[in-house]
């Protein structure tokens, strides 16, 4: 989970800037888009039992993936990345892999985000939910019932 924390910048991607969207808290979309690529890849491991990651919090629930897989369709057609990737025989398609791409200079957006972050929270599992009004964190059971699936 390491590798995967040190892709988030301290505070998570949530910002306030005082001159970005009326300086109101918001979240910088590839931290966001991170999130939720790493939920979907821990709640894989968990199913597969390649790994003990628990499947217990609330981000993990049917509704939750259901936001994440449409959210990352939507990045993904947003982003519309049209490198050309050739067949390779070895593995019977594309891997994506060793491909000159048009990127956007991450490590910049990382130390933006962090420069202008909303909080000091670190990597993905530092708190289970995220207040956004307070920055604070909060317990699942702390959540309405409308957030919980049944």
């Amino acid at each position: 989970m390491a590798a995967w924390d040190s892709l988030i910048p301290k505070g998570r991607g949530w910002i306030k800037h005082p001159e970005l969207n009326d300086g109101q808290l918001s979240s910088v979309s590839v931290f966001h888009q991170l999130h939720c690529l790493n939920d979907v890849r821990r709640v894989y491991y968990g199913l597969t039992n390649a790994s003990d990651e628990a499947l217990d919090m609330w981000h993990f629930t049917p509704s939750h993936m259901r936001h994440c897989f449409e959210y990352i369709r939507q990045e993904l057609m947003c982003a519309a990345d049209s490198s050309l990737e050739p067949w390779q025989d070895e593995v019977g398609g594309a891997t994506g892999w060793n491909v000159q791409r048009q990127c956007r200079d991450y490590d910049y957006l990382k130390d933006f985000a962090e420069k202008w972050r909303a909080d000091n929270y670190e990597g993905f599992e530092d708190v289970d939910v995220f207040n956004i009004t307070t920055g604070e964190g909060v317990k699942p059971s702390d959540l309405p019932e409308v957030l919980h699936d049944s």
